[in-house]
């Protein structure tokens, strides 16, 4: 309920892009998880075009309790990198504060790995 407000925040530590794959054709969609090295994600069906991202990018994915591991195999066995944020529950506010100290955290790790 307030992406509008982690976003904000977001852009005041780096450079951002916010995307709604929903209408997107899978060319744009697999070209956009090409050309990115970091992202932030809504645990759901598009965490699945992080298979197109390259190996050693880092995804942030928003999860709430019972998703926690839905997608951790398929992320580590491509060399990318994965932190995540439990939500209450499902539309659950994020503190955009916190958001991006664990962002900055694994962007930070992500390069000491390559």
């Amino acid at each position: 309920p307030n992406m509008s407000d982690v976003f904000a925040e977001i852009t005041k530590k780096v450079p951002a892009d916010l995307v709604r794959l929903e209408g997107m054709g899978l060319r744009e969609q697999i070209s956009l998880f090409l050309k990115r090295r970091c992202f932030v994600m809504q645990h759901g069906a598009a965490m699945c075009n992080m298979l197109f991202a390259q190996e050693g990018s880092c995804v942030l994915e928003i999860v709430n309790d019972e998703d926690i591991d839905y997608y951790e195999k398929m992320i580590s066995k491509t060399g990318m990198h994965r932190s995540i944020i439990v939500q209450e529950h499902r539309h659950a506010p994020i503190d955009p504060n916190f958001l991006t100290s664990c962002l900055a955290d694994l962007m930070r790790s992500s390069m000491t790995m390559l």
